[in-house]
């Protein structure tokens, strides 16, 4: 893997403070690997506990979002909005993300059609190497995402 160039929130069409993860450790053709920490003050954390076991579905997501916008890059394109279309096989070893603790959350591809993707992820804790959550996740990325959710608004406003 080589490092990335560019920083998280160049790479997500998302803006603080949704951005879970911390930074992007590397990245190759097919996969990708990033970095995030359990502090206080961060959404979904709660005192004494951390973070619940489930939130990793969503770093396993936004590391998927990461390579899709690095590819984006790469190719002098616009970032493109993302789904999650479903995840298979999800199993966290634990019920909460300590505080404090470093998990490195890894994203490789699977398969990818036009819009469609499917990523096998896995979240390890980057003191010990113990893999503490994995799922296969699929995802989907078009250009009409956008006139999508803009037409599902105005019918929510009807």
């Amino acid at each position: 893997m080589k490092p990335c160039p560019y920083p998280i929130a160049a790479l997500l069409p998302h803006k603080a403070p949704m951005i879970l993860l911390d930074h992007v450790v590397g990245m190759d053709p097919h996969s990708v690997e990033a970095a995030v920490r359990v502090t206080a003050g961060r959404l979904f954390f709660e005192e004494g506990r951390g973070m619940p076991a489930h939130v990793a579905l969503e770093w396993m997501a936004q590391a998927c979002g990461t390579w899709a916008g690095a590819q984006a890059l790469n190719a002098g394109a616009k970032i493109k909005l993302g789904l999650l279309l479903g995840t298979r096989s999800f199993r966290a070893e634990c019920a909460w993300l300590e505080e404090g603790r470093v998990f490195t959350v890894q994203a490789s591809l699977n398969y990818m059609d036009n819009e469609i993707g499917v990523f096998d992820c896995s979240v390890t804790d980057t003191a010990s190497g113990a893999e503490v959550a994995a799922a296969q996740l699929t995802v989907y990325q078009s250009d009409q995402i956008d006139q999508l959710l803009l037409a599902h608004q105005q019918s929510r406003q009807s």
